[in-house]
């Protein structure tokens, strides 16, 4: 089994955060490191060292989505789950475009994002067999 460790990012600071919970749920004796500034979000990227990294990141609104866009370089070769802050067609194109392995709307049941977490970290990878979500 992978080692895989969980970098999250969300730029919204809340005291129960319910995907961070998730994750936590899903992935309990699995290290998670969580960042609200996206500046600390690409460092950890860029310095992985080789390390396999599930990074999740929750687009609470447009700007943030712009923001990952610009920093979609750092995620390649990792895997990733992206959560979209609406279905407009162009949040779900540019989200599209970042090049996740899975995508989520903002209000998703809790339920399915879980048992992805916990699918992508016991196969240390994500397979795109139809997990991304239907807009």
């Amino acid at each position: 089994m992978w080692n895989m460790e969980v970098v999250y990012f969300s730029k919204k600071k809340q005291k129960h955060d319910p995907f961070l919970n998730a994750i936590k749920n899903a992935a309990p004796k699995r290290q998670v490191s969580a960042y609200t500034r996206i500046d600390e979000f690409k460092k950890r990227l860029a310095e992985r060292q080789g390390r396999k990294l599930l990074a999740v990141i929750i687009a609470v609104n447009e700007e943030t989505l712009i923001d990952i866009y610009f920093a979609q370089y750092l995620l390649a070769g990792i895997s990733s789950i992206l959560v979209l802050p609406d279905d407009e067609k162009h949040t779900v194109a540019l989200g599209c475009r970042i090049g996740p392995k899975h995508t989520f709307p903002i209000d998703t049941d809790m339920g399915g994002f879980t048992s992805t977490v916990a699918k992508i970290l016991e196969e240390g990878s994500i397979h795109s067999e139809g997990k991304a979500a239907n807009f």
